[in-house]
């Protein structure tokens, strides 16, 4: 019972990265604010989930018992050096529990996750029109611990993001747009562990197409609204450049989702911002169905 749930808790981790909130895409924009000038925006985004998309889109509820439950700390920093670019990181602090109802254990994990860093140039401003580079690196925790009861938090590999950005005037307000692929490096595992012999070799997440389309209207000098619509369409992943079999003559399918994201931010006159937002699932094919909301608190000099 404890292999089993121990196998379950390691391919719920492999997907964390597809989760409500995309560190790159998620509440970006084409726009590049004035030069010299330096921003910071620290959130806390409270996420669930208690079913999942199937491989053929529809939604399946999980047993009784079987659940998610985390709170995700992401931490958005930017700077712009000179004219039209701007460099970013974006760590994240994660804690997560998950409950099987093969199980009475609680999984738990506490602790960072993968970091994304960035440069992005805008090369346009009527329309805004920017293009951005991205590299995530494997900084949260991959490995196989000692505690059987305690979860992966990070991926183990490597992505490289690149995307073009449109930001256009549309009535009142703005309608942001952005289109990128994102290649997802192999991760070798570990086989002298015996406790994971059922992964092998190394294994390769499927490469995703991710956008991004988001409208943003001010009603004034304060206060404004959001709703952009985030996702991918990923390639199905592989191990040794092979599909992986899941028994019965199939592959592991490849993965997608389309997530609604409102939100609200008020502004200060200081440089403080607040928001609130949420993020939820309209649509996916073999994929959790992870939801959350958000609160931030931003600073941009």
């Amino acid at each position: 019972m404890v292999r089993s749930a121990l196998a379950l808790t390691l391919v719920l981790a492999m997907v964390a990265g597809a989760g409500a909130y995309d560190q790159l895409y998620t509440g970006d924009s084409a726009a590049v604010r004035e030069a010299p000038s330096f921003g910071i925006e620290g959130t806390v985004l409270f996420v669930s989930a208690n079913s999942e998309f199937d491989d053929q889109g529809e939604t399946v509820d999980w047993a009784d018992g079987t659940e998610f439950t985390g709170k995700w700390f992401p931490v958005r920093i930017t700077y712009v050096p000179m004219h039209g670019l701007e460099i970013g990181a974006s760590p994240i602090f994660m804690m997560e529990n998950r409950t099987f109802a093969s199980s009475d254990t609680e999984f738990k994990g506490t602790g960072i996750g993968d970091t994304w860093a960035w440069a992005k140039y805008n090369f346009s401003l009527e329309p805004v029109l920017s293009a951005r580079v991205g590299v995530k690196l494997p900084t949260g925790n991959d490995e196989v611990l000692a505690s059987e009861d305690e979860l992966i938090l990070g991926t183990g590999q490597t992505d490289i993001d690149a995307s073009l950005m449109v930001g256009l005037p549309a009535g009142e307000g703005i309608l942001d747009l952005a289109l990128g692929y994102r290649v997802r490096l192999a991760r070798s595992v570990d086989q002298t562990d015996s406790r994971v012999d059922e992964l092998l070799a190394d294994e390769k997440p499927g490469d995703e197409i991710r956008f991004l389309l988001g409208y943003s209207h001010s009603f004034n000098d304060a206060v404004g609204f959001r709703l952009a619509a985030d996702g991918y369409f990923g390639a199905e992943p592989t191990i040794d450049g092979k599909t992986i079999s899941i028994g019965a003559g199939e592959t592991k399918p490849a993965s997608s989702v389309v997530y609604i994201n409102p939100g609200i931010d008020y502004s200060m006159q200081n440089g403080v911002s607040l928001g609130l937002d949420l993020h939820y699932p309209l649509m996916g094919t073999s994929v959790h169905k992870n939801w959350g909301f958000g609160l931030s608190v931003g600073f941009g000099s």
